[in-house]
């Protein structure tokens, strides 16, 4: 079976069927991708998200929980915890980046594993604690202080 697929030329306004005429200021095939891969067409401007249960208030931003991800860098293996964070109209990415050496003390000290809620808790602390203080870089490691500061929940 063979489909032959008819492109009219760039001049062209009418594909030969009356009812199908193309608008006069398309330019034709070529232009429309042209148009469509040409360095100066930008996508539309990323629109406000809807605030629903999942977005937090603090410090007059919103932010919300997008997943973990653990990755090994320098030797070292670690947990980055990645936020949208909405402050104003602008829509941004945050990741707090715990160190997994720091968590490994914590557990061996107290003799628990740290539990996946401290571990995000520790991450939401430190992107609240960078908004209160009016910054929000693109991420920022969990302090070892922080680490230190968590409290024994006994399984």
């Amino acid at each position: 079976m063979r489909i032959r697929l008819r492109v009219p030329n760039e001049g062209t306004q009418n594909d030969g069927n009356e009812g199908n005429k193309r608008r006069p200021d398309s330019g034709g095939l070529a232009a429309w991708f042209q148009r469509l891969f040409s360095p100066t067409a930008s996508a539309a401007p990323p629109s406000k998200p809807a605030l629903d249960h999942r977005w937090r208030a603090a410090n007059g931003i919103h932010y919300h929980f997008i997943g973990r991800r653990c990755r090994y860098r320098d030797g070292k293996w670690q947990s980055e915890y990645c936020f949208d964070v909405l402050a104003g109209a602008e829509l941004r990415n945050f990741r707090a980046v715990l160190a997994e050496p720091l968590v490994a003390a914590w557990e061996s000290r107290h003799g628990h594993r740290m539990t996946e809620e401290s571990r995000l808790r520790l991450a939401t602390q430190t992107l609240e604690s960078l908004t209160a203080q009016r910054q929000l870089p693109a991420s920022a490691p969990v302090s070892a202080i922080a680490v230190d500061g968590v409290a024994v929940n006994p399984s």
